[in-house]
């Protein structure tokens, strides 16, 4: 009894007590009647105080101000996320039917954003037309552009408005302008159309100019005399002599078989003048080229009006040079050759 109560004083359980003493051949209904004893009475081996519910509590309270710190980041983070704003302006403030509206549009960002940016025209809030573009935001972005009034509108306020949406938010600026009646007396320029040159009646003698006339006169009925430009022994009267085959019968064929690049370029200006604009790539020098090109821009940007595919109005105004397509280049006049002698091999 003394050992098994020493034991359980020193920490030992029950079970390990009982095996030590059946080892030590103590007869075993004496150890059970012992160990039966202690095991009903105040001497059980105390058990080890757990406190798990302290620290889980100590842990739920961490986990609350964790989580109350994130929220409060969160939104704090939130409110400065991005700010954005948008103005838009045009270049006047009375417009035509069927005019352009050059605005330019401003928007600025915290943060660098794509936004889809919309532009409405309005009448008492109903959409008159619109278009759209998707662009890249950094810190700021101006975008100036081309806006064509239906020509359908009739005399009334206006409302240009600039929707910039970014994720789930949107920010708006407008700017009101007026459609003026078209009978109103509004000054227009008026288009400068270059003149091309007629051929004045040279005296009927034995130079360039009566030759050239007799020529003109023949290839109205019979095209293949314009082959006796070829008669012609000096190249430049050759050449001029094509060039205004080409301008009196208009087959631009004609400017083809001239081979002075200068004549030949000279000859093709005169029926870009005309409209043809297929004839560009065919020009050598550059201004020319360049004028001929603003010409057949000015073609596209009708065509694509004329089927209301103003997105493709605005993608090719880009390119519009209005200097260059009002230089209104003049074909060179060849009358100070007219009077000049000249040589031919069995001519006319």
């Amino acid at each position: 009894m003394e050992y098994v109560r020493n034991s359980l004083g020193q920490g030992h359980d029950l079970y390990s007590i009982r095996n030590w003493l059946l080892k030590n051949n103590v007869p075993p209904q004496q150890v059970d009647e012992v160990i039966s004893y202690f095991s009903q009475s105040a001497y059980q081996q105390p058990r080890p105080i757990n406190k798990p519910q302290g620290r889980s509590f100590l842990w739920i309270v961490i986990m609350i101000l964790l989580i109350i710190v994130g929220v409060y980041l969160l939104l704090a983070y939130s409110s400065k996320e991005t700010t954005v704003e948008a103005s838009i302006s045009g270049d006047k403030y009375e417009y035509l039917a069927g005019e352009n509206i050059n605005y330019e549009a401003t928007i600025t960002s915290s943060k660098k954003i794509d936004a889809n940016l919309r532009y409405v025209i309005l009448s008492n809030n109903q959409v008159k037309k619109s278009y759209s573009e998707k662009v890249t935001i950094d810190k700021e972005s101006t975008r100036n552009g081309i806006l064509l009034i239906p020509s359908t509108l009739s005399q009334g306020s206006y409302e240009l408005k600039l929707t910039a949406a970014y994720g789930s938010k949107t920010v708006e600026s407008s700017y009101e302008f007026s459609i003026i009646n078209v009978q109103r007396n509004v000054s227009q320029p008026t288009p400068t159309v270059p003149v091309i040159p007629t051929t004045p009646t040279p005296p009927k003698d034995n130079t360039f100019g009566s030759r050239l006339i007799a020529i003109k006169q023949q290839v109205t009925n019979n095209p293949t005399a314009a082959n006796d430009c070829e008669k012609f022994t000096s190249t430049e009267q050759k050449n001029i002599c094509y060039s205004t085959i080409a301008d009196h019968t208009s087959k631009v064929s004609y400017c083809d078989l001239i081979s002075d690049v200068y004549v030949k370029d000279n000859c093709y200006l005169a029926f870009v003048i005309r409209g043809n604009t297929q004839i560009c790539d065919k020009i050598n020098d550059n201004s020319t080229k360049l004028y001929c090109n603003q010409v057949r821009l000015v073609e596209l940007m009708n065509q694509y009006y004329q089927q209301n595919n103003t997105e493709k109005v605005i993608e090719l105004s880009s390119q519009f040079e209005p200097n260059l397509y009002n230089s209104n280049p003049i074909p060179e006049n060849y009358e100070y050759t007219y009077s000049q002698p000249t040589s031919t091999n069995d001519i006319i």
